[in-house]
């Protein structure tokens, strides 16, 4: 039993270091710049037209990534609302990727509702409901490690940590999905899913 207790002491110990060598990697603050994957997104998916939306160099400086993507889509089906796709990529900076109920809050807007769905169709997200005066929003968001899609941002980390140590892709990416409320959340939640269903393969093409 004492054999036991020292190798699982032992195993801890490796793990902290190499936790600790894992973090010294990657929490270099740095500003990756290259080749942007998530601008290779398309404008038009089906019925779905984007417009981009300017990205100011600050925001990108915060983030640590140059390959920020941030564009309205509209789809005549649902009328003048549209979805706004804003996507977060680095190949190698895990920090890039953090839960947008952050930066919503240091905004001034009021997280009302949180909660993980399961939609047919799409991959497991994060549902927010927010305010701010008279406005709502809802946004759906996830987060890619590599090739795999995950509604929790410290499985996210973990996969991150895992591929590097497995010498995997450890690309990472905060997708966010949102749109203003309009006639009733249900209506909001179905255009915002519609536009998923479409992009999401497509997203998941492309920063692979």
């Amino acid at each position: 039993m004492r054999s036991l207790r020292v190798r699982v002491a032992a195993a801890m110990v490796l793990l902290g270091v190499a936790a600790g060598v894992s973090a010294l990697g990657f929490y270099q603050g740095r500003m990756e710049r290259g080749a942007p994957q998530a601008e290779k997104l398309p404008l038009v998916i089906g019925p779905w037209i984007g417009t981009p939306v300017a990205v100011e160099d600050y925001v990108k400086r915060i983030l640590e990534t140059d390959d920020v993507v941030q564009r309205n889509y509209l789809n005549a089906r649902f009328g003048v609302m549209p979805v706004q796709l804003a996507v977060v990529f680095s190949h190698d900076n895990r920090r890039v990727a953090h839960p947008p109920e952050v930066c919503y809050r240091g905004a001034g807007w009021e997280v009302q509702e949180s909660r993980t769905i399961e939609p047919e169709g799409a991959p497991p997200l994060v549902r927010l409901i927010l305010g701010s005066g008279s406005r709502r929003d809802m946004v759906l968001y996830c987060y890619l490690a590599g090739s795999r899609l995950t509604a929790n941002y410290y499985r996210q980390q973990y996969n991150i940590v895992v591929n590097q140590v497995m010498r995997r892709a450890t690309s990472s990416a905060l997708i966010r999905f949102s749109s203003p409320i309009d006639a009733d959340e249900r209506a909001t939640e179905e255009r915002i899913l519609d536009f998923v269903r479409a992009m999401m393969p497509e997203i998941c093409k492309t920063l692979n």
